[in-house]
């Protein structure tokens, strides 16, 4: 939505994505590919839909 500037929040119904690998790995999938430039932090979160139980990883640039 608009010109980006500045980058406007998401708006709209999720989408669905096939996600391969484990939580590591997605988590280091993301991270690698995020632009250098606006780089600070992530927050993964996989949730068991079944069970409700769940598992975090966090990254920061400046650790």
């Amino acid at each position: 939505m608009g010109d980006g500037n500045p980058l406007p929040s998401f708006e709209g119904e999720p989408e669905w994505v096939d996600i391969k690998g484990n939580i590591d790995e997605f988590t280091k999938l993301v991270w690698e590919n995020l632009n250098e430039d606006n780089k600070v932090s992530l927050f993964v979160r996989f949730i068991d839909i079944e069970t409700g139980k769940y598992e975090t990883r966090i990254c920061n640039k400046n650790q």
